[in-house]
This record gives C-alpha cells, sequence and structure tokens, in this order.
C-alpha cells in the first residue's frame, strides 16, 4: 500500500470509529502526544487520556464525511488537508457543519497516525449537542 493510500486509510477509520463510538479504534488513530484543536475554541486536547475524555466522549452523533484531501509526504510526516461535513442523526439527519481539517501525521512503528488535528470550522448550526459555538 503506498504511504497516500495508508493516510487515507487512516482518515478514514478515523471517522468510521467516531460515528460508530469505537473509542479504542478512535484512540488508535493518534499518536501518544496527539493534539486536537478547534479553531477560536477552547475545545482542544493534547495526549491520548485527553482525546478520549474531552474530544472523543462529547462528540456529537452523526456522520462525519470528509473530502478533496491534499496531502503531502516528507519521509515519515506529512501534512494532510481535507474538507469536513457533519451530517447530524439526531437532527433529521441535516447538515450541521462544515469545515476544514488541518493536519500532521507521523509514521510510526503501527502505521501513520495522527499528531495533530486542527479542525476550522466555516459553518455550525448552535444546535449540535456538546459543540460549543463561539464567534
Amino acid at each position: 500500500m503506498s504511504d497516500r493510500d495508508a493516510i487515507m486509510e487512516l482518515s478514514a477509520k478515523y471517522m468510521h470509529t467516531l460515528d460508530l463510538h469505537d473509542r479504542d479504534g478512535w484512540l488508535s488513530c493518534w499518536t501518544e502526544d496527539g493534539y486536537f484543536e478547534r479553531y477560536k475554541s477552547t475545545n482542544r486536547a493534547k495526549g491520548i487520556e485527553e482525546l478520549g475524555t474531552l474530544i472523543f466522549d462529547k462528540a456529537p452523533h452523526g456522520f462525519h464525511i470528509t473530502s478533496d484531501y491534499a496531502i503531502t509526504i516528507d519521509g515519515d510526516s506529512a501534512t494532510v488537508q481535507c474538507y469536513l461535513l457533519f451530517i447530524n442523526e439526531l437532527n433529521k439527519c441535516e447538515v450541521s457543519m462544515f469545515g476544514v481539517y488541518r493536519d500532521k501525521v507521523r509514521r510510526t512503528a503501527d502505521g501513520w497516525r495522527y499528531s495533530e488535528r486542527i479542525f476550522e470550522p466555516k459553518y455550525i448550526v448552535d444546535s449540535i449537542p456538546n459543540v460549543i459555538v463561539e464567534a
């Protein structure tokens, strides 16, 4: 499998495990020192424990759909940018969020893993549970 394909598989695993509420599977997508941040928000976490309690456990229920990948690989690290569209299953399956992921991934002994994931929202409906909408 090419590095690009492996990174795409990582992204698919991340989204599927999040949508299926598979905490262990989702956490396995991260490096031990992984960092997540929602741009211009207090919604951030560093390390596996915080990622689990501050991000995964509060994730809204629905379907995360990513597209339009731009991947730049440099040896054992890569940068990835893609769009996120979130469909809220608790609110008539409406489109509730759209934005851009800006990622850093790293090759580990277990394959490619997220070391940093920054989400820059462009649109968020204020009715998504556990999502704080900030100006």
